[in-house]
């Protein structure tokens, strides 16, 4: 076990029918929203969308190969070259 005296809560939220960045910021300021709101206050945020990192590469200047290559390395979940290349 990595933490043996925590428990972890993993919680999803998918909304249907409306694909858009908006739509996404929303459905994470609720989830964020509603954890507050309970009283949580040590939590992370994992975003999950290879769009959103596609489109946070071309914002950062990246080149389509290198972007390529960026998404190679994260599914063989190699760091190292992820690193590298960026």
């Amino acid at each position: 076990m990595i933490y043996p005296n925590e428990s972890i809560l993993i919680i999803s939220v998918e909304l249907i029918g409306n694909n858009s960045m908006a739509a996404d910021a929303e459905v994470i300021k609720i989830a964020v929203k509603c954890l507050q709101e309970v009283g949580v206050t040590d939590f992370n945020v994992h975003i999950g969308s290879s769009q959103f990192l596609e489109y946070l590469l071309e914002d950062f200047g990246i080149e389509k190969v290198q972007q390529e290559e960026v998404f190679k390395a994260i599914e063989a979940k190699d760091a190292v070259k992820v690193k590298s290349i960026l």
